[in-house]
């Protein structure tokens, strides 16, 4: 599918800053990054994407100051925003603020690899997360964690769905870093934790890949 990118200095895109389109097929998850260059520093743009009859939503960004610009920044900085059971209040709070942030700083934990881990999470079937393969966590219950990149591919897509945090990428650009979450809970380089190896060595080497794989694919970094 061919996507078209559009950058602009103001909502209405009359006069476009960038423009271009890229070819986007089912080997990155029909998803898409785009590094457009020669933009100025410190400065709010807008951006969308239309591919086939489709028109997204219209972005909004800020690059960053320029080595000898002396400007206040502020920002906002989450973590561990488990969806099942809970809701997103607190990216309601950030999006309908009064006062902007010039970017949002994501510590870590933008999904958790498991569906209802009974060490820690809640169970909630109106908020709840579906793993379509995964590893049974405990007999006789629905508990799994992730484990293939299309388990790790969904997790993003239905975290992506809630209106609040789809609003707060929306508006602001993110800067994203990983932690145990997006592979295992406790996680090791290839090593989960889910058994604590009462099952014996839980080095999964491509399952880590996977989980890598899909959190590039879906954050902008």
């Amino acid at each position: 599918v061919k996507v078209v990118y559009e950058v602009s200095m103001d909502e209405s895109f009359a006069e476009l800053i960038a423009q271009g389109d890229v070819t986007v097929d089912e080997a990155s998850d029909w998803t898409v990054r785009i590094k457009p260059t020669g933009l100025a520093p410190f400065t709010q743009y807008f951006y969308r994407f239309k591919a086939e009859r489709a028109q997204s939503d219209v972005g909004r960004t800020k690059t960053a100051p320029g080595a000898d610009q002396d400007v206040p920044v502020r920002f906002a900085f989450a973590s561990c925003q488990d969806f099942i059971g809970r809701y997103y209040h607190a990216w309601q709070a950030l999006v309908d603020g009064e006062d902007p942030v010039d970017f949002v700083l994501f510590l870590g934990d933008y999904v958790y690899e498991t569906n209802g881990d009974p060490d820690f999470q809640l169970t909630d079937p109106d908020r709840g997360i579906e793993i379509p393969d995964g590893i049974l966590l405990e007999e006789g219950t629905t508990a799994k964690a992730a484990s293939s990149l299309r388990d790790y591919r969904g997790l993003y897509q239905q975290y992506r769905s809630d209106p609040n945090l789809k609003k707060a990428h929306q508006l602001y650009p993110f800067i994203c870093i990983w932690d145990d979450h997006e592979f295992a809970n406790d996680g090791w380089q290839d090593h989960s934790t889910d058994f604590n190896e009462s099952k014996g060595d839980e080095k999964s080497t491509e399952r880590r890949e996977d989980g890598n794989q899909a959190w590039h694919e879906y954050q902008p970094a």
